[in-house]
C-alpha cells in the first residue's frame, strides 16, 4: 500500500524503476528481524561497494539502480543494517529521546530520502521531523503488532507515567490512561506534519510529491484510528 502510494507520484519509468529499487531494499532489512541474515546482507553491502554483485533481484535492481544515479548511498544500508541489529538485541526503550534517537536511526522514510537523495542528508530537521513522524504514527497504528513481534514501541518511563495497564494475555488495555498517552504522542505528530507540510517543497519533484502523499495518508490513517478508538468507549 504505502509503495503504491509511494510511486504513484513517479511518471518516469526509469526513476520509477530508481525508487522502487531503493524501497525494495529497505522493505527487505526492515522487515528482517533474522541477525544471522541481516549480518550476512551487510556482508553482501560491503562486496556491493567493491563491484560485485549479488545473484538476488534485489542487489541486481538496486545495481541497475546505481547506474541511473550514481550518487546512490550504500553506506546508508549498512548504516541501516547495524543500527538494525543493534535494536533487534535491544528491543527496548526508557525515555522519549531514546525513542526519538531510535526514530532517527531507524526511519524507513527517512533512509527512503536519504538513500533517493543524498543532498538532503544536510537537512538535519527535516530528516529528524520525518523520522518523528514516521515512528510515531506508525507507533500508534500498530502498537499492537509491534508488542507481538518484540519490536521498539512505547518507552518504560512513559509507560509508567501514564499507568498503562495490562490484560491477563499482556496486551495493553484501551482505556482512558492509554487515550492521554497516545494523544500526547499524536500532539507530536501533528506538530511534525506541520513542519514537514511546509518544508518538504525544499525537495526536488517528484519527492516532494511522494513524501507529501505519504504525511497525508498517514494523518488520515490516524483519523480513522481515533475516530474507531473513540467510538468504543
Amino acid at each position: 500500500m504505502l509503495k503504491k502510494i509511494l510511486l504513484n507520484e513517479v511518471k518516469d519509468k526509469k526513476l520509477r524503476f530508481f525508487y522502487e529499487s531503493i524501497y525494495d531494499m529497505l522493505e527487505n532489512i526492515t522487515l528482517i528481524k533474522d541477525i544471522e541474515y541481516l549480518e550476512k546482507l551487510e556482508k553482501d553491502f560491503l562486496a556491493f561497494k567493491n563491484g560485485y554483485t549479488d545473484k538476488s533481484k534485489l542487489f541486481k535492481n538496486l545495481r541497475k539502480a546505481q547506474i541511473f544515479n550514481k550518487e546512490l548511498v550504500v553506506d546508508l544500508f549498512i548504516l541501516l543494517i547495524k543500527q538494525r541489529v543493534f535494536y533487534l538485541n535491544n528491543p527496548k526503550v526508557k525515555r522519549m529521546d531514546d525513542l526519538l534517537r531510535y526514530a532517527y536511526e531507524q526511519s524507513f522514510m527517512s533512509f527512503f530520502l536519504m538513500i533517493s537523495n543524498p543532498s538532503s542528508i544536510k537537512q538535519i530537521e527535516l530528516i529528524k521531523s520525518l523520522s518523528t513522524f514516521d515512528c510515531l504514527s506508525n507507533l500508534i497504528l500498530y502498537a499492537e503488532e509491534k508488542i507481538n513481534e518484540n519490536e521498539i514501541t512505547f518507552p518504560s518511563q512513559m509507560l509508567e507515567d501514564y499507568a498503562i495497564e495490562y490484560t491477563l494475555d499482556g496486551k495493553i488495555m484501551m482505556n482512558d490512561n492509554y487515550l492521554f498517552l497516545i494523544d500526547y504522542l499524536f500532539k507530536k505528530i501533528k506538530e511534525n506534519y506541520q513542519f514537514l507540510e511546509i518544508n518538504i517543497n525544499q525537495l526536488n519533484e517528484p519527492l516532494n510529491y511522494m513524501l507529501l502523499a505519504y504525511i497525508k495518508h498517514q494523518m488520515d490513517l490516524l483519523q480513522t484510528y481515533f475516530k474507531k478508538l473513540y467510538n468504543k468507549k
